[in-house]
């Protein structure tokens, strides 16, 4: 359940014409089988654009950063505790990934890396490196297990992504798990870039858009198309909303639907995402935005204004 949550989250995004640090804070509810089907605030949710330029590969390059935590959710932490941190690094234009790192540091201890080089047309994928087992039976057993660091299967994890000091002398934090070829191509984005895309699009002009969606070493198309209007309240302010349906069709015949209300405004704020989750649904809702100067007032930019101000940026 954990995984399809936290894949979900990465839907939520931030605007890309944003010229300054800007964070969303989000509470995640669930309502199912494991609750009873009484809903409870599972997680909170931060989402943070660095806009500040960094690099990549000697290259400029923008960050994107996602926490979730279910440190004051007492149901949540007894059931899964989750320090999660997802950290995109894209080209300046935000089109096109480059690296993502996933870190838990709650119950799965887990350190994830994936590479996307486009110029070789391949994904590696790296993992935290970890002790393993060497025992003897029969000789080790009194002296309790004999652990050993994993040692090295593939080529030398690339240096600019391990940033840790090593774990041995010889061998570093992370270690080469996989590679795969031939998954990337001109069209792929990753979710964070998807959700940005929306938020440029026009669905008042054209109410579809369709996408292929890049998730660690899968490429699977989305469709995304308008399907309604509504008010929904946020931060005191009655807000008009755009509902977003966003399906995923993928080769084995899998679907997935999520439904977004953006604001319809220049902010394109996610104000609310529903999702239908094994064995109960997940809700999404937008809290807080800082700086606060991006959502203290209710006379948001109107539709137009906003094409408006996307002409201009583009």
């Amino acid at each position: 359940m954990y995984r399809l949550l936290v894949m979900l989250l990465l839907f939520i995004s931030l605007p890309a014409h944003a010229q300054e640090r800007e964070q969303l804070h989000f509470h995640l509810s669930y309502s199912g089988l494991l609750t009873g089907f009484m809903w409870k605030e599972l997680a909170d949710v931060n989402l943070t654009l660095q806009p500040e330029e960094t690099t990549f590969l000697d290259q400029p390059a923008s960050r994107i950063e996602m926490t979730v935590s279910t440190e004051h959710y007492g149901f949540a932490e007894s059931f899964h505790a989750l320090r999660y941190r997802w950290e995109s690094i894209l080209t300046p234009d935000l089109q096109r990934i480059q690296l993502v790192r996933v870190i838990d540091e709650g119950d799965s201890n887990s350190h994830d890396v994936y590479w996307y080089d486009w110029s070789k047309d391949l994904i590696s994928e790296f993992r935290k490196r970890k002790q393993i087992d060497v025992s003897i039976p029969m000789f080790d057993d009194e002296d309790g297990p004999k652990l050993e660091w994993e040692k090295d299967t593939f080529k030398r994890t690339p240096k600019f992504i391990d940033p840790y000091p090593p774990v041995t002398e010889k061998l570093g934090y992370l270690i080469q798990k996989k590679y795969h070829k031939g998954v990337l191509n001109g069209d792929a984005i990753d979710p964070l870039t998807m959700l940005m895309r929306l938020r440029h699009h026009d669905f008042h002009g054209e109410n579809t858009i369709l996408l292929n969606i890049i998730n660690e070493e899968s490429l699977e198309p989305y469709l995304a198309r308008l399907s309604g209007t509504a008010e929904l309240q946020f931060n005191g302010c009655t807000e008009q909303a755009i509902k977003i349906e966003i399906r995923r069709s993928n080769h084995n015949g899998e679907d997935g639907v999520m439904h977004m209300w953006l604001s319809d405004d220049a902010r394109r704020l996610p104000l609310r995402i529903d999702v239908d989750a094994p064995l109960g649904s997940l809700h999404i809702e937008l809290q807080q935005v800082l700086p606060t100067t991006l959502s203290n007032s209710c006379n948001g930019n109107t539709g137009q204004e906003r094409n408006q101000l996307l002409s201009d940026i583009d």
